[in-house]
């Protein structure tokens, strides 16, 4: 039987995810925040972003010390978040080649991301992959408006 809802309190879905939050359940709390992305705003999802991106960082050290069962028993429980799940299965497929793929994007080294994808094709469905691709396709769709509106105004 559901909670019933005090009129002052919160919905039960962010209560859960502060519980969890707090609990530094950190995979269960991300499941919950891609049912409600509204969650992904607060301060506490950034910090579980952060935690993320650092047992990510050790987890490549462990695999390059071909200690690959270490980087599993870190990342593998965020597997099970479908957000996470290519990133971890790709990090430990590929290892210190990935996470440097990943630290490209966040340097936006257009060249080396590019370069990666071409020889890595699997890299490119890594969401923040897709996301600056889309970026880009729209900022040079922003261009090209603007350059055909330069030529119009030179017919004048």
């Amino acid at each position: 039987m559901p909670k019933r809802q005090k009129s002052n309190s919160q919905p039960a879905f962010i209560e859960s995810f502060l519980a969890l939050y707090r609990e530094k359940k950190y995979p269960h709390a991300f499941v919950i925040a891609s049912k409600y992305p509204e969650l992904k705003n607060t301060p506490e999802y950034a910090k579980m972003q952060e935690h993320f991106q650092s047992l990510l960082r050790l987890a490549a050290l462990h695999i390059k010390r071909d200690e690959v069962h270490k980087a599993q028993e870190l990342i593998g429980e965020y597997s099970r978040v479908e957000e996470k799940r290519i990133i971890v299965r790709l990090l430990l497929k590929h290892g210190e080649k990935f996470f440097h793929f990943l630290k490209a994007l966040n340097d936006k080294d257009l060249k080396e991301i590019f370069e990666t994808v071409r020889s890595y094709p699997d890299f490119a469905k890594v969401p923040s992959f897709s996301a600056l691709k889309l970026q880009m396709q729209k900022n040079l769709a922003m261009l090209e408006t603007k350059m055909d509106a330069m030529e119009l105004d030179e017919d004048f």
